[in-house]
């Protein structure tokens, strides 16, 4: 049998807290504080008002706790809210309704494979706190009221990170961006789709090939892309392909991608060879005007730029589109 929660950290229920609430004084008061205040925070009042939770009350929900919060979609994860910190992590999963169009959020959440059954709740829109609470053992209707609370206490925009883009965090959740891949056979087809392909929404193609040893292609090489100034590669394209793979299964691309899905057009970012989880890893060499500069030399990192393929950005079956990927020395 479920406890009913009477503390949780610094955001204690007070006895009448449910009559406060259910008389909407939190939501008035609220309004009042935030009069005025962009369309994202005016969203989150409607908590108050037994409205219904998207991501950015995810996000938060997530600081309040202190727990990792992972959205799930169509078998991957979407989102990561918070840091690993040894409490047991929350996963839930939106069902976008057959009925939803273009960006629209209409939808249901639920546990992630459903292993945990959801709490009951007789209030409409409690979905989102039902899949939460039924993981942590608290009731849908106490999370709702720790949010408000911590709203209206704490101030919406401390709670968020000024790194947080709220319009992005309220819009949908888009596709676009994904890699699925389990071996380096995988990032080789996402690698070569990207070199012929053409990027979302300037149509540009891909060079990642350009940032490789090989002499079967004449134009797509290290060798002839390190004529117009020096360029890094590795030594072969099966190096390029492996240390791709499992570049792409770190959390830094995890959270590249999941910024391309909340609507960025062009991500980039530099991964360290300690968070890339294959040792030894290949090497790479600095190449200028067609010729090797010094000895190969050991990966310090690699630098992936990720968009969407073209016309694919709400495809949530599309693999990410690599504009470029090249090792750094």
């Amino acid at each position: 049998m479920r406890t009913r929660v009477k503390v949780y950290d610094d955001f204690a229920l007070r006895k009448n807290e449910r009559l406060i609430f259910s008389n909407n004084v939190v939501a008035e008061r609220i309004d009042r504080n935030l009069n005025g205040k962009s369309r994202p925070l005016n969203n989150i009042i409607d908590q108050s008002k037994y409205g219904p939770a998207g991501l950015l009350h995810a996000f938060i929900l997530s600081k309040i706790l202190h727990r990792r919060l992972n959205v799930w979609q169509n078998d991957r994860i979407v989102h990561m809210f918070g840091k690993p910190n040894g409490k047991v992590e929350i996963d839930i999963e939106f069902i976008r309704s057959s009925r939803a169009t273009g960006l629209s959020q209409l939808g249901h959440w639920i546990v992630h494979n459903g292993s945990v059954p959801p709490t009951k709740s007789s209030n409409h829109n409690d979905c989102f706190y039902q899949a939460v609470g039924s993981q942590i053992g608290i009731d849908p209707l106490d999370l709702r009221l720790l949010l408000v609370r911590a709203m209206r206490h704490h101030g919406i925009t401390k709670l968020i990170s000024s790194s947080i883009n709220p319009l992005a965090m309220m819009s949908a959740m888009r596709g676009g961006a994904c890699y699925r891949g389990s071996n380096p056979s995988h990032a080789k087809m996402v690698l070569d789709d990207s070199q012929v392909g053409r990027c979302h929404p300037e149509g540009y193609h891909g060079h990642p090939r350009m940032h490789a040893y090989d002499e079967s292609d004449n134009h797509a090489n290290v060798q002839s892309y390190s004529y117009s100034r020096w360029r890094s590669g590795f030594l072969s394209r099966n190096d390029q392909n492996l240390v791709c793979h499992y570049a792409l299964i770190t959390n830094t691309a995890r959270y590249l991608m999941d910024a391309l899905n909340n609507g960025s057009n062009k991500e980039v970012r530099h991964i360290g060879h300690s968070e890339i989880d294959y040792d030894p890893l290949p090497q790479a060499q600095i190449w200028d005007r067609g010729n090797k500069e010094r000895d190969p030399g050991n990966l310090r990192s690699v630098c992936i730029v990720g968009k969407h393929f073209l016309d694919q950005q709400n495809n949530f079956n599309n693999n990410i589109f690599i504009l470029t990927f090249y090792p750094m020395l």
